[in-house]
């Protein structure tokens, strides 16, 4: 029978076995030796575990078994999973979705509903922090979301590669690329340095006059401002992204 185990308040695991809850006491040739968790109150229980199994149960507590306990340890696992997960239910909604239907013991030792929907909340917030900053553009590691549009379409066309000293990274849809290569467009680009962000030297644009409107449809994050960088970015965008776009420039 496999081990089971839950959480720590502080994420650590806890052996559960016959009702009772064990923190890791030490490890040693191959075997881990567990105290009940209820040791500082003298609680004489221990077990011991070599891989999946428990080999020794030292029943001498000195408490019933926490059956209550661990379920509402199971419950706070559900809620942090989904706070994790479901960002479309509210805490009020989570906290109450994982308590309906547990006993009278078990809701006598969960946290209150107050403490339930600020741990929601908190796990929320440390899931949207942001990224550490990266110092350099081999550092740089875009991930999905930060991919992708609003409406979920594929954003990032080219990265150069983390391993490229002169990064270059690419942005469009496949609607604007398509807008791009038709025949009645034509082709503008302007390039600004106050608004590229850190790492990058210029944030250039690649313009479409359509319908007499000109409409913005790539963006390019360059490193530099030199004649090497402009050329392999036009080259990477004729030949690889839209190899039947006009090549009419400005």
């Amino acid at each position: 029978m496999p081990l089971e185990f839950t959480k720590s308040t502080k994420g650590k695991d806890q052996l559960v076995h016959d009702g009772f809850i064990f923190n890791k006491d030490y490890a040693k040739s191959g075997k881990t030796y567990w105290k009940c968790v209820n040791y500082i109150d003298r609680c004489k229980g221990r077990a011991h575990t070599d891989g999946e199994r428990v080999i020794h149960h030292s029943d001498n507590h000195n408490h019933v078994p926490q059956a209550a306990l661990i379920d509402s340890k199971k419950v706070m696992a559900k809620i942090k999973e989904k706070a994790a997960t479901n960002i479309e239910m509210t805490p009020q909604q989570i906290v109450a979705t994982e308590t309906a239907g547990t006993s009278q013991a078990t809701v006598g030792v969960l946290p209150s509903v107050t403490a339930m929907k600020k741990t929601t909340q908190r796990i929320r917030r440390a899931a949207e922090a942001p990224f550490a900053r990266p110092t350099s553009l081999t550092e740089l590691d875009i991930q999905p979301p930060y991919t992708m549009t609003s409406s979920n379409q594929s954003f990032l066309l080219w990265d150069s590669g983390a391993g490229d000293r002169n990064r270059i990274l690419v942005f469009s849809t496949e609607r604007n690329l398509e807008l791009l290569a038709s025949r009645n467009s034509h082709w503008m680009a302007d390039g600004t340095f106050k608004t590229a962000p850190p790492l990058f030297a210029q944030l250039l644009t690649i313009h479409a006059i359509i319908f007499n409107t000109v409409i913005p449809l790539v963006y390019a994050l360059l490193p530099n401002k030199t004649k090497d960088t402009y050329k392999r970015l036009i080259e990477q965008q004729s030949t690889q992204t839209f190899p039947q776009a006009s090549k009419r420039y400005d």
